[in-house]
């Protein structure tokens, strides 16, 4: 998930993906791209993480835009604990 100044609704939509997810497997991951947010997106999802656990991985990085954060986190989708199928990057 790529946030970019997402302070207003970052904790809702990550909430709304774990409720979801959970309806679907135990096993799984989310990753949060930060692309180099200036508000509070980073310390939101820090806060998240903490409460839980390793199903939330927040990975922040400068600015760089939406197809370069998404391509971020291809490498920590292929080496995932999960059951989960990788995506190759075709699929990006």
């Amino acid at each position: 998930m790529p946030v970019y100044n997402e302070q207003v609704s970052v904790r809702k939509v990550v909430q709304e993906w774990f409720t979801e997810i959970e309806n679907w497997t135990e096993n799984f991951i989310i990753l949060a791209i930060n692309d180099g947010s200036s508000d509070g997106t980073h310390s939101i999802l820090e806060r998240i993480s903490e409460q839980r656990g390793e199903c939330l991985e927040v990975i922040t990085r400068e600015n760089r835009g939406h197809g370069p954060q998404k391509k971020k986190g291809l490498p920590a989708i292929q080496k995932s604990p999960t059951n989960a199928p990788s995506a190759s990057p075709a699929e990006f």
